[in-house]
């Protein structure tokens, strides 16, 4: 009886698949947690030992890493998971937290600038155009959003931030005092 007599899984052709009992299990796991990869002569103990072909105890292995593979790639994926959820979520609060900074309001009156700062949106400064030295802007986000400072005669800076068409405001409080 040759090779050619086995089947893939090393029991003999048109031989019944045998189910390897409890102890057989328990030892190829124990020898399995040493080392995931089997050495020949390893291979070689183990069938002799447990009464197995060495192909079975090949297959059992190389199905057993295939099992190892798949749970650690679970486990890889919870945690990577876990890590983008709670990534999100101090994103999202951060959002939150720059919706609420940049929640002060400017207005643009005929007759004066108002703005309404502060955490709590409680802080308000008023001033007329007449009182404005200079304007400076900053771009911002490829020129859609700008800065603009603006310094009054008294030497006080105004800062107001990310400002929608604010190249258009600088010019009008420019023009207007």
């Amino acid at each position: 009886m040759g090779n050619d007599d086995l089947s893939d899984d090393g029991s003999q052709a048109g031989e019944k698949k045998r189910r390897l009992n409890m102890e057989q299990v328990k030892t190829l796991e124990k020898n399995f947690e040493l080392g995931n990869k089997l050495e020949p002569e390893r291979k070689m103990q183990l069938a002799r030992a447990l009464g197995l072909q060495p192909r079975q105890i090949a297959i059992w292995f190389q199905n057993r890493r295939a099992r190892w593979k798949t749970k650690q790639l679970e486990k890889d994926y919870e945690v990577l998971k876990r890590q983008f959820e709670a990534i999100k979520a101090d994103n999202d609060a951060l959002q939150a937290q720059n919706q609420k900074l940049h929640a002060g309001d400017t207005r643009f009156t005929n007759l004066r600038v108002s703005v309404i700062s502060g955490l709590t949106g409680q802080d308000r400064s008023d001033f007329s155009y007449k009182v404005i030295k200079d304007v400076q802007v900053v771009p911002r986000f490829i020129g859609e959003w700008g800065d603009i400072v603006i310094t009054l005669k008294d030497g006080t800076k105004v800062d107001l931030r990310s400002v929608p068409k604010f190249r258009e405001i600088a010019k009008y409080c420019l023009s207007s005092g």
